[in-house]
Order: C-alpha cells, then structure tokens, then sequence
C-alpha cells in the first residue's frame, strides 16, 4: 500500500479591501492560491537567504497578513514527511514600508530528519527620492544540516533603483542596486561550539526584465565579505524565468546557487538548487 497526502493552504488577510498580494493573493476577497511544484532536483541552502525575494509590491495604506502552510506525507515502502510553514506581517504608510515574517522548515524520511531549518526577518523601508531608499533590517536563523545553530544579523544600508522604462515599451526592465553594512554573530554546532562575531559588507544586484505581458525573468547576486578579511565571502545568486500560459496559469523554472569560501569543517562551501513547475491563481 503506497499513500500519498499533500496539503497546501495560503491564507492572506488585510485591514483593506484585498490587492495583489505578496504571495500573489487574489483580489476582492478572494485572497486564495494553490501551488504545486515538480521538483525535480533540489539542494536547501537556507543559510543565506535571499532577502529580496521578500519584498512584496507596492501597496495601499494598511496592515496586511499572510499566513502559507505545506504538508507532504508518504507512507508504504518508505516513510516521507515534509512539512513548512510562514508567516507574514507588512505594514504600509506613506514612504514606509516595514514587514515581519517567520519561516521553519522540517522533513523526515524513516524517521531521520533530512530538512530542519528556520529565519525570521524584520525589514524597515523608507523610500526618499523615486526609487532611492534606506532600509534597517535584522534576521535570526538556523540549519541543523549545515551545522548552523544561530546566526542573528543587524545591519542596514541604501537601495538604489533605475526608474522602469515606459510601460508602452518591451522589454521593460528594472535595475536595484544596495549597499550596506551588517554585524553577524555566528554560532557553528562543532566541538567545542564555534563562535564568530564580526562585521559584514552586504551589496546586492537585482535585475528583473518583462519581455512581454507573458515572459518574465529576474536575477540577482549578493556579495557578503568580512569587513577585516575580504577572503572570508559569501555569494548568493539566484535567477529564474516565468511564463503565463494563461492569466491563472503559469510555467517556472528558477535556479539558486550559495558559496562560502570558508564553511565550517564537514561542510561543503556551495549548494545548488534547481526548481521547474507551475502556478495556478484563482
């Protein structure tokens, strides 16, 4: 006997009536979506998060919420449990924008844990000339299966931005450039416990084309050196392409890719990840 369960729900609520969301909730109260992927190679590299993937578009004035849930289990030959939850809070007035979210992630096969990692983020924006910005941020986070314990990083820096091209004009582009400054305290699960706290670069390039209303791509790179020793990095790219075959149906393929160039002893110094499906949008 060979069972399998998969359970998503995506959950958004706001003080307002319902605009897109950042997860891509539905409009007019029906804040509603259910996604499924065909994951056909996938490494976790959670310890670096790309932290520009969490920014929603623009909005109206208000609170809004968003909780997302998945749960997978298959039970037979062999037993698999995945489950991963978020939860998200934006807040929106004028030239500010501050969101909060929490993410865990936990997978089991025959009862060893293959997945166990989780961050929460805190992100303050205020916006002062077009598409120029200054941000504060912090983050916690941790990876059993990269030895990560805790991490918490506090820092904060500018975001630059080209201003799009002509909505009338294809293909519409979008550049962001940022620049800031981070203190990392990092705690290594070796023997004795490793124990680092320093000073970080974090600078980022994000690129995003519109080829046409239906053909989309992004990339972004992000470069994190030790303000006293530039060998010790870290780079996280990512880049992915998306296609609407209809309003409420669309093919996606994204890859992701992290390198540090001193991980922790046992620990290899990248992760790849690759990802192809699709989305359905009610």
């Amino acid at each position: 006997m060979h069972i399998v369960e998969n359970m998503d729900f995506i959950l958004g609520l706001s003080r307002q009536s319902y605009p897109e969301g950042i997860l891509g909730l539905g409009r007019a109260g029906k804040p509603l979506i259910w996604g499924i992927w065909w994951v056909f190679l996938t490494f976790t590299a959670h310890a670096q998060v790309n932290t520009e993937a969490l920014r929603g578009p623009a909005r109206e004035a208000g609170f809004y919420a968003t909780l997302e849930g998945n749960f997978t289990l298959v039970a037979g030959n062999s037993d698999f449990v995945k489950t991963n939850g978020l939860a998200r809070l934006d807040f929106v007035h004028g030239k500010y924008h501050g969101f909060l979210l929490g993410n865990y992630e936990l997978g089991q096969q025959d009862g060893q844990s293959f997945i166990h990692n989780g961050f929460s983020h805190f992100r303050h924006v205020y916006e002062f000339a077009g598409s120029t910005a200054v941000e504060g941020f912090g983050q916690l986070e941790f990876n059993e299966f990269l030895l990560l314990r805790f991490r918490r990083l506090l820092g904060g820096g500018l975001r630059l931005g080209r201003p799009p091209r002509q909505a009338d004009k294809t293909p519409l582009w979008k550049t962001y450039v940022g620049l800031g400054l981070m203190h990392e305290l990092e705690k290594i699960d070796t023997s004795p416990i490793s124990e680092t706290s320093l000073f970080r670069g974090t600078s980022y390039v994000n690129f995003r084309i519109d080829f046409d209303t239906r053909f989309t791509g992004h990339a972004i790179v992000y470069y994190q050196p030790a303000v006293t020793d530039w060998e010790d990095y870290r780079i996280l790219g990512q880049a992915g392409l998306l296609f609407h075959l209809t309003r409420g149906l669309a093919l996606e393929t994204r890859g992701k890719t992290r390198f540090d160039s001193e991980p922790p002893v046992g620990v290899r110094g990248y992760d790849f990840e690759m990802v192809n499906g699709f989305r359905i949008s009610f």
